[in-house]
């Protein structure tokens, strides 16, 4: 799944052998600090169990993300609670804490849609944020995705329950935002 854009990340499927690459990012608790608390209790064993099942299930794609010129896993990024018949999925990622601020997983969530909306033709990708995860929500953001709203007291994270923000992107709004990318860069290419 390589992409020109986006040259320092690629994302592939992923194997059961990446497992070994993720389990230290989910022993590592300001990696896993936002995640659900299924994905906090699982072994990386049992979560590439689990997203390869429903993977077989058509329930969406799962994806390690590497480092372009490397094989190991630095990350994961997927698309799941695929609906076929609304033509949407959700967006799930987390990278490990080294590759935190470099633009990684804006530009595995790149390749991820364009993937989604090219190759797959889905009409809408959503995501949902745990309330004070800036980081993820900025990813979102830069790639196109809008908030939507709120869900208040709908997850449990550290015994407290918290708000939930919920974001969208349609397949036109990411067109669209390409067009205008590649416009900037040519306008750029004139001038430099």
């Amino acid at each position: 799944m390589d992409d020109p854009g986006a040259s320092r990340i690629r994302i592939r499927p992923l194997r059961r052998s990446d497992a070994a690459a993720l389990a230290p990012l989910l022993r590592d608790g300001q990696v896993t600090r936002f995640l659900p608390p299924r994905v906090r209790r699982e072994s990386s064993k049992a979560f590439v169990a689990r997203v390869l099942r429903e993977q077989r299930a058509g329930e969406g794609f799962s994806f390690a993300v590497h480092r372009a010129g490397s094989r190991e896993a630095i990350g994961q990024i997927r698309l799941f609670r695929w609906s076929r018949f609304e033509s949407e999925a959700e967006v799930g990622f987390w990278l490990r804490r080294s590759a935190w601020g470099h633009g990684y997983a804006t530009e595995a969530l790149e390749l991820l849609a364009a993937r989604a909306f090219r190759r797959e033709r889905l009409h809408r990708l959503a995501a949902t944020v745990v309330e004070g995860n800036l980081r993820s929500a900025r990813v979102l953001e830069k790639v196109g995705f809008r908030r939507e709203g709120r869900r208040r007291g709908a997850a449990r994270i550290d015994r407290q329950w918290v708000d939930l923000i919920e974001f969208g992107l349609l397949r036109e709004e990411w067109e669209r935002g390409r067009a205008r990318g590649r416009a900037s860069k040519r306008r750029a290419g004139r001038s430099g």
